[in-house]
C-alpha cells in the first residue's frame, strides 16, 4: 500500500508532503462536484433534446444565461456575509433538494427548460465558488502549483460521472440521472460538512476569506477594464468564443438528435462521450497544453483554440456527419477547458495581482453567460430553419472575431507584461515558463526600446530580463546593450552573456575591460574566467588591468595572467592598505594561502577576516587551530567573528560544534546566522549543541538555536523543537499564573518582579509562535498570529481553532486557551489539571530563583535578600530598566532590549536653570527624563520668547535629531533639578544594526508622535 502511495505522489510532484491531505480533500471535492454536474448535463440535455428538440436551444441559451447571470449576481451579494464553507454547503444542499423535487415533473416543458438552465447556473456558481473557497486555504504560490491538480481531479470526476451515466442509462430511464445529479451534490455537501474540522485547522490563509466574486470584487474588475486594453480585449475574446461555441453546440446537437432520437439513446451517447473526452482532457491538460506553452508561449498558444474553432465550422459546412459533430462538441468543451481556459488563466498573469481574481470572476460569471444570451438571440434572429451552411458562416464570423481578439490579446499581453514588470508589479520568475520563443523575441525588441528611454534610471525589470534573453538565445540585443550609457545595464548584459555561449564574448570583454566604470571592468574580468586560455586580445587587456586603479579589478585580472598575475596578487595580499589587501585575499588561490597566513593577526578587521576565509578555503594545507578560531570568535569586529564561524563550519566534530555554538549568542545577526547554518550542516553534533542553547538567556540566542535545528531538518532536531514548543507554552502559563499572585506594590523589587513575569510570558508567547513557524507552514502561523492581534471575534475564534490543531495538539490547545478571551483566573483551574501552577507568592519566588531568565532571578534574589540601605548595582539596574520602561518611546520593548539600550545610555545630573539643548545648535542625542522637570521654549532669550510646555519624568525629547541630525528646533531649560539619560544617535543606529527588531517599536512610536504633531500643526493653521 505504501508503494502505491509513493507512486501516486510521484505522479504529482508539485504537491509537497505537508500539503497532501489538504490537496486530496479539495481535489476530491472538485471531482465530486464535477461528477454530479456531468450526470446533470447528461440527463438534462438528453431529456431536453429528445422531448423539446434542438430548435428550442436558442431560447434555452437565453434563459440559461439570464439565470446564470442572475445567480452569479445573487451569489456575489451573498459571498462574504457568512463563512465560505457554510455558504457552499447551503448551496449544494439547496440545489440537491430542488433537483430531487423536479424528478416527478420531467414531462413538463417548463421543468425541462428549468433543468437545462439549472445546469449552467450551478456550473457558473459552483465552479466560481470552488476557486474562491479553495483559494482561502492556499497561499498564492501554492495555489499556482496545486490548482492544475484540481483541474485533473475535476476531469477524473467528469470521466467517472460519464461512466456512471452510461451504466445508469442501461438500467434506468433518464430521470435517474437527475436523481444522481442531486445525490452527487448532496454527497459533496456531506464531504464539506465532515471536513469542517480540518478546514478550521488548514486556514483560511488570510485574515478574511477571498471575495473576488463579491459585488465589490466585480466592481473592481469593471473599474480595471477602463484602464487596461488587455482586459478589454479579453472581454471581446470571451464574447467571440462563446458566440462561436454556442453555435457549434446548436449545430452539433441537431446532428446528435438525428443520430439518437430517444432520450435513453442520447443519455447513453452523452455518457460515453463525456467519459472519453474527460479522459482525453487530462491528456491534453498534462501534455499538449504544456508543450504548446513551452514551444510557443502563452500569447501564441492563445491563438490555437480560435483557429481550431474556425476549422471546425469549415468541417461542419463540408460534411455534417456524427464524427464531425463529436469533434465540434469536443472543441466546445474539452479543448476549451484543457487548452483555451488554461492559456487564458496564464494570460491573467500579465495583469496586476490584485485585479486578476476580480477580472476572472467578471469574465467567467457575467461576460461568459451574457455572451451566451447574445448567441441565442443571434440564432433566433437568423432563424431556426435557416440552412446549416448559413449558420456555419455566422459561426465562422464569430470565430474570426474570437481569433482577431486573441491576436490583439497576444500583442497587449506582451505590452502589459513589460509595463507591469517595469513598475515592479510582476515577478519575472513566475512568468518565464509561459514565454515562448516568439514572445521572447518580441520581448527583446521591447526591452531594447525601453532601454533607449532608460538612460539615467534603468528599471529593475530591465536588468532582470537580461539573463532571460541570454538563456533563450537572444544575444544580439544584449551585445548592443553592452554599450548602454548606464553602467548597471552594461554590467547586467556582460554577466548574462558570460553565462551562455557567445562567439563575440571575447571581443566584448576586451572592450569592457577599458570601461570607465570600475563595476563594469570587474564584471568583464570575472566573465573572462570562462576561458581556460583567454584569446590574445582579451589576454592583453587583462594584462593591462594589472595596473587598474580599482583593487578588485586588479585582483580579478591577476587570477588569469599567469606568473605576473601571481606576483601582483602576492604584492596586493601583503599591502598595508586594507582596500588593496582585502580584494586579493578574497581571491587568493589555495596554492598562495601562505600569504594569507601572514595577515591572520592583522590590525585591520577587514584584512583579518579575508585572511581567515582564505586560509579556511585551502585543501591539504595545515588548517587553522581551534584555539585560534575560538579566539577570533571573541574579536570586536563582526566581520572577523563571521569569518571565524565560517571557518569552523568547514569540518564537523563535537569540539568544533561546541565552539561554533558560542556564536549563537553573538550580538551580530550575521554572525548568528552563519553559526546557525554551520551547526545545521554539522549533523547530529550540531543539533546537540544547538539544543543546549534552546533555553538560553537571550532571545536572539534562542532564536538562532531554533533556526539551526530547523535547518538541520532531522528527526532528532524536530523532537527538540517539539519539546521546546511545549516548554515555552507551559512556562508562559506559569509566568502568567505567577503574575496573578503578585499583589500590586510600591517597592522596587516587587514592581520589577511584576514586570519580569510579564516580560517572561511575552517572550514565551513569541518563542512559541516562532517554533510553530519552524514546525508548520510559516504562512499559516503568521496569519494566525496576525488574526489574533485583531479584535474581530470571528477572526480570533477561527484563528484559535486553527492554532489548536498546529504542532503538538495538546500543547497547541494549551496555547489557544491562553489566548482566548476572558479572565485568566477562570482558565487557570483548567490548566492546573495538567500543569502544576503556583498557588502562593512563595511558589512564584522559588520558581523564579531557579529560572534561566536572568530578570526573574534578579527580582527573586533581591526580594529574598535583606536590604542594607545602600543601593546595590542590582537595584540600580532594576531602577534604570523600570525608568526606561516608563518612557513612552520604550514602553513596548522587552527587558532584554531595554538592557541593550541601557548599555548605551549616559546619566547626568542637571541643576535648575541649566540649558540642556539650544535652538539652532546641532544635535544628535535623545534625552530621557528620569527625574525632574524641564521647560521648552521657542526663541529663548529674545523678546519673541514663547513657552511651549513643561516636560516631566518619564518623558523624552530630541528624537528627531537622532534620525536626521537636524539643528535643534527648540531650547530646553531645566525647571527643577533633574536627572537625564542621553542616547547618542550613532549609538542607537549601532544598536538597531545589532538587533533590528528593536527599531520597529521605536520607529512606530516616533512616527505616531510625528503624525500627531503634524495634525496639531495643521489643526491650528
Amino acid at each position: 500500500m505504501a508503494g502505491l502511495s509513493g507512486i501516486f505522489w510521484r505522479l504529482l510532484p508539485a504537491v509537497r508532503p505537508g500539503e497532501r491531505q489538504r490537496f486530496l480533500f479539495f481535489a476530491s471535492l472538485s471531482a465530486l462536484i464535477v461528477l454530479a454536474q456531468t450526470l446533470g448535463l447528461t440527463g438534462s440535455e438528453a431529456l431536453f433534446l429528445a422531448k423539446i428538440g434542438p430548435n428550442s436551444l436558442p431560447t434555452a441559451f437565453i434563459l440559461a444565461s439570464l439565470l446564470a447571470v442572475a445567480g452569479s449576481l445573487a451569489y456575489a451579494m451573498l459571498v462574504g456575509r457568512t463563512r465560505n464553507d457554510r455558504l457552499f454547503i447551503a448551496m449544494l444542499l439547496g440545489t440537491a433538494v430542488v433537483l430531487a423535487l423536479t424528478t416527478g415533473g420531467l414531462d413538463s416543458r417548463g421543468v425541462l427548460f428549468g433543468l437545462f438552465s439549472a445546469f449552467f447556473l450551478t456550473q457558473a456558481v459552483f465552479l466560481v465558488h470552488f476557486r474562491t473557497f479553495a483559494t482561502d486555504f492556499f497561499d498564492t504560490l501554492a495555489a499556482k502549483r496545486l490548482f492544475p491538480g484540481f483541474a485533473v481531479g475535476a476531469s477524473l470526476g467528469g470521466a467517472v460521472g460519464g461512466a456512471l451515466a452510461v451504466g445508469l442509462s442501461q438500467v434506468a430511464p433518464p430521470p435517474a440521472l437527475i436523481a444522481g445529479w442531486a445525490a452527487g451534490l448532496a454527497a459533496a455537501a456531506l464531504l464539506l460538512r465532515l471536513g469542517r474540522r480540518n478546514l478550521r485547522r488548514w486556514g483560511p490563509i488570510g485574515l478574511a476569506e477571498a471575495d473576488e466574486s463579491s459585488v465589490e470584487g466585480l466592481q473592481g474588475g469593471l473599474r480595471f477594464l477602463r484602464r487596461s486594453p488587455l482586459s478589454r480585449w479579453l472581454v471581446i475574446s470571451v464574447v467571440g468564443m462563446v458566440l462561436s461555441l454556442s453555435i457549434l453546440h446548436y449545430l452539433s446537437s441537431q446532428i446528435f438528435v438525428d443520430s439518437f432520437p430517444s432520450a435513453a439513446e442520447l443519455a447513453f451517447f452523452f455518457g460515453v462521450y463525456l467519459t472519453v473526452t474527460n479522459v482525453l482532457e487530462i491528456a491534453v491538460a498534462l501534455s499538449i497544453t504544456p508543450w504548446l506553452i513551452r514551444r510557443f508561449g502563452v500569447a501564441q498558444s492563445n491563438l490555437a483554440h480560435p483557429v481550431l474553432t474556425l476549422m471546425t465550422f469549415g468541417a461542419l459546412a463540408i460534411d455534417p456527419v456524427l464524427a464531425v459533430a463529436v469533434v465540434a462538441r469536443a472543441n466546445r468543451e474539452m479543448i476549451e477547458n484543457a487548452l483555451a481556459g488554461e492559456v487564458r488563466n496564464l494570460t491573467y498573469n500579465a495583469l496586476p495581482f490584485r485585479f486578476r481574481g476580480n477580472l476572472r470572476a467578471l469574465l467567467d460569471g457575467i461576460v461568459f453567460y451574457a455572451a451566451m444570451s447574445i448567441a441565442g438571440l443571434a440564432i433566433l434572429l437568423v432563424g431556426a430553419d435557416v440552412s446549416r451552411l448559413w449558420l456555419c458562416t455566422v459561426g465562422a464570423g464569430a470565430a474570426l472575431l474570437y481569433l482577431g481578439a486573441n491576436w490583439r490579446v497576444r500583442a497587449e499581453y506582451l505590452r502589459s507584461l513589460v509595463v507591469e514588470l517595469r513598475q515592479g508589479r510582476l515577478d519575472l520568475n513566475e512568468l518565464e515558463a509561459g514565454l515562448g520563443a516568439g514572445e521572447v523575441s518580441r520581448l527583446a525588441e521591447q526591452w531594447e526600446t525601453g532601454l533607449r528611454q532608460e538612460t539615467e534610471h534603468p528599471s529593475r525589470a530591465s536588468l532582470e530580463l537580461a539573463p532571460l534573453l541570454a538563456e533563450r538565445g537572444h544575444l544580439a540585443p544584449l551585445r548592443r546593450a553592452a554599450t548602454h550609457p548606464h553602467p548597471r545595464v552594461r554590467r547586467a548584459c556582460l554577466e548574462a552573456l558570460a553565462e551562455h555561449e557567445d562567439p563575440s564574448l571575447s571581443d566584448l570583454l576586451a572592450r569592457a575591460l577599458r570601461d570607465p566604470e570600475a563595476s563594469v571592468r570587474l564584471a568583464a574580468a570575472r566573465a573572462a574566467k570562462r576561458f581556460a586560455t583567454p584569446p590574445q586580445p582579451l589576454a592583453e587587456r587583462l594584462r593591462e588591468r594589472l595596473g587598474d586603479e580599482e583593487p578588485a579589478v586588479r585582483a580579478e585580472a591577476a587570477l588569469l595572467v599567469g606568473e605576473d598575475g601571481t606576483r601582483v596578487l602576492l604584492e596586493m595580499g601583503g599591502d598595508a592598505r586594507p582596500e588593496v589587501a582585502v580584494p586579493a585575499l578574497e581571491r587568493l588561490p589555495a596554492a598562495l594561502t601562505e600569504c594569507a597566513r601572514t595577515r591572520l593577526d592583522d590590525s585591520d578587521a577587514g584584512v583579518r577576516a579575508a585572511a581567515l576565509l582564505c586560509v579556511s578555503r585551502s585543501d591539504g594545507e595545515p588548517g587553522l587551530s581551534l584555539e585560534h578560531l575560538e579566539r577570533e570568535l571573541e574579536h570586536g569586529d563582526p566581520r572577523v567573528r563571521r569569518a571565524a564561524a565560517t571557518a569552523l563550519t568547514k569540518e564537523g566534530g563535537e569540539k568544533r560544534a561546541s565552539i561554533l555554538a558560542k556564536a549563537l549568542d553573538d550580538t551580530s545577526r550575521e554572525v548568528r546566522r552563519q553559526a546557525s547554518t554551520g551547526l545545521a550542516a554539522m549533523g547530529d553534533a550540531g543539533v546537540r549543541e544547538a539544543a543546549r542553547s534552546v533555553d538560553g538567556a537571550r532571545l536572539w540566542t534562542v532564536d538562532a538555536a531554533l533556526s539551526a535545528l530547523a535547518l538541520a531538518g532531522t528527526p532528532a532536531s524536530r523532537v527538540v523543537l517539539e519539546r521546546a514548543f511545549r516548554s515555552r507554552v507551559e512556562e508562559a502559563w506559569l509566568r502568567l499564573a505567577g503574575l496573578q499572585l503578585i499583589p500590586p506594590a510600591d517597592d522596587l523589587p516587587s514592581r520589577f518582579l511584576h514586570t519580569a513575569l510579564g516580560n517572561a510570558a511575552a517572550r514565551c508567547h513569541w518563542l512559541a509562535f516562532r517554533i510553530l513557524e519552524l514546525l508548520e507552514d510559516p504562512v499559516i502561523v503568521r496569519s494566525v498570529s496576525k488574526a489574533l492581534r485583531h479584535d474581530a471575534p470571528r477572526a480570533r475564534a477561527d484563528a484559535l481553532e486553527v492554532l489548536s490543531n498546529l504542532g503538538d495538539r495538546e500543547t497547541a490547545r494549551l496555547l489557544a486557551l491562553l489566548l482566548e478571551a476572558g479572565p485568566l483566573d477562570d482558565k487557570i483551574p483548567t490548566v492546573s489539571q495538567t500543569l502544576a501552577t503556583p498557588r502562593e507568592t512563595a511558589d512564584v519566588l522559588r520558581d523564579a530563583a531557579r529560572s534561566s531568565d536572568p530578570w526573574l532571578r534578579l527580582a527573586a534574589e533581591t526580594l529574598t535578600t535583606a536590604s542594607t540601605g545602600t543601593p546595590t548595582p542590582e537595584v540600580r539596574t532594576m531602577e534604570r530598566l523600570l525608568a526606561l520602561r516608563n518612557v513612552p518611546l520604550f514602553t513596548h520593548l522587552s527587558l532584554e532590549q531595554l538592557e541593550a539600550i541601557g548599555r548605551f545610555l549616559n546619566e547626568s545630573q542637571y541643576l535648575r536653570g541649566e540649558v540642556v539643548v539650544r535652538e539652532g545648535e546641532p544635535g544628535e542625542e535623545l534625552f530621557v527624563i528620569l527625574e525632574g522637570a524641564l521647560d521648552v521654549f521657542k526663541n529663548h532669550g529674545t523678546p519673541e520668547q514663547i513657552h511651549l510646555n513643561t516636560m516631566r519624568a518619564p518623558d523624552f525629547f530630541g528624537e528627531i535629531a537622532i534620525i536626521d541630525n537636524a539643528p535643534r528646533s527648540v531650547t530646553v531649560v531645566v525647571a527643577e533639578d533633574s536627572r537625564l539619560a542621553t542616547l547618542a544617535g550613532d549609538r542607537l543606529k549601532e544598536l538597531v544594526l545589532q538587533s533590528p527588531e528593536i527599531s520597529f517599536d521605536i520607529f512606530r512610536f516616533l512616527t505616531s508622535r510625528l503624525r500627531a504633531a503634524e495634525e496639531r500643526l495643521y489643526g491650528t493653521t
